[in-house]
């Protein structure tokens, strides 16, 4: 019973702590809702839950909030809470970025050119000195 209780404690005050920093973003409520879902899957998880290290999930939200119209990213969390965002259209182009509790965002895309095959590059840089790539560009003048 105790262990239930110790588990149930640390789910409430790690949501808090989530919770508190999604608001804190000022993302447009459909956006805070869709990353709110993304994020309590982890929190949730039986046996095994993860908490978003909170430096980490303000990189992503300010990543995010300087990118409002874009489609909300899949998330993953890796077991030190670092968040992962991915964007995709399958077979198409895939880019991912890792936010980094440093301040820096490690980041892969990849591409699938007809005229030049799979392309793919990667890097780490501060956010407002990541490359968005063009379909990135394309996705967000369409949505």
């Amino acid at each position: 019973m105790a262990q239930e209780q110790i588990s149930a404690d640390w789910y409430i005050e790690s949501a808090a702590d989530v919770s508190d920093v999604l608001k804190e973003a000022g993302l447009p409520e459909p956006l805070r809702r869709s990353i709110w879902k993304s994020l309590a899957y982890f929190l949730e998880r039986d046996g095994d839950p993860v908490t978003p290290d909170l430096r980490s999930l303000r990189l992503f939200l300010s990543f995010v909030a300087d990118h409002k119209n874009w489609r909300p990213p899949g998330l993953g969390l890796n077991k030190e809470g670092v968040i992962e965002a991915v964007w995709e259209a399958s077979t198409v182009f895939r880019w991912s970025l890792e936010f980094l509790p440093v301040g820096e965002v490690r980041w892969t895309y990849i591409e699938k050119k007809e005229e030049e095959g799979v392309t793919h590059s990667t890097g780490r840089n501060r956010p407002q000195d990541i490359p968005v790539p063009e379909r990135m560009r394309q996705a967000a003048l369409s949505a």
